[in-house]
């Protein structure tokens, strides 16, 4: 695996892939996943700034991508992780920012619960969820963090299959997320022989390692009074003028206040 070297990396379509759908199956196919594709991402914003707002810190929750826009598959050079509502789920910020480009499950359950890691699964899951045939148990919100916060899989994916079941009979349990039934994908045009998956242009991409994203923050810490216990008692100089010396030893300095000093506090 390696990293893309730009800065943000692919965040939006490939205009190569679209041109990709076009080609095997017309303009209107093209135009109706850019669409719907939309209008997921913008769910899933939403999501994350209203659970943000909810716990009164900006930035709280980040949009958590199961496969990293960054980590490109460079064996099958089909690019990195969709940036679309169907591979992204709300997720806790630090937790985010801890794991970076690392996918946040394991590959083998992304393609088992229909949670696509490239743009041409993501494309396909597509029209699938739009013909009401999303994955059972394809993870909600709920148990997106569920997972994150240490709970097998395989129960939160049969607790997302319950809350999915109980939205159908109009139960009203947020974390749900947009599929599309709406507007079933318009598929009037069928590739004449097996569509073979574009391939993305990777020849930039760092094999390995990869390339640092981003250098770390640093925070500028202030200035300390210096302190020399190798004498009888500490002297702390301030910035602010002071009336009078402040005189220490080194077991005040280090809290602990003498006996005869505790008689004289009135409580």
């Amino acid at each position: 695996m390696a990293r893309d070297p730009s800065k943000k990396g692919v965040r939006k379509i490939p205009l190569t892939f679209l041109d990709w759908i076009e080609q095997n199956y017309g303009p209107t196919v093209a135009k109706w996943y850019k669409t719907t594709t939309g209008k997921g991402k913008a769910e899933a914003t939403r999501q994350r700034v209203d659970m943000s707002s909810e716990v009164g810190s900006v930035g709280a929750y980040h949009e958590g991508h199961f496969q990293g826009a960054k980590d490109f598959d460079v064996d099958t050079a089909m690019g990195g992780g969709p940036t679309t509502g169907r591979a992204m789920r709300p997720e806790i910020g630090v937790e985010n920012v801890a794991h970076g480009e690392k996918p946040r499950i394991s590959r083998r359950d992304m393609r088992r619960l229909g949670i696509p890691p490239d743009w041409v699964t993501d494309f396909y899951e597509a029209i699938l969820e739009s013909e009401g045939q999303k994955v059972i148990g394809n993870l909600d919100v709920q148990g997106a963090m569920d997972v994150d916060a240490g709970i097998p899989i395989e129960q939160a994916e049969a607790q997302s299959r319950v809350r999915s079941d109980l939205r159908a009979q109009d139960v009203n349990i947020s974390g749900d997320r947009y599929t599309g039934t709406d507007s079933p994908a318009p598929i009037t045009q069928l590739p004449t022989s097996q569509a073979v998956p574009p391939e993305f242009d990777v020849s930039g991409i760092k094999t390995g390692e990869g390339i640092p994203i981003a250098k770390p923050r640093t925070t500028r810490i202030p200035k300390v009074p210096k302190l020399d216990f190798a004498r009888s008692s500490v002297k702390l100089t301030f910035a602010a003028p002071m009336e009078e010396e402040m005189v220490m030893s080194p077991s005040q300095q280090l809290g602990f206040t003498p006996i005869e000093q505790y008689s004289q506090r009135r409580f």
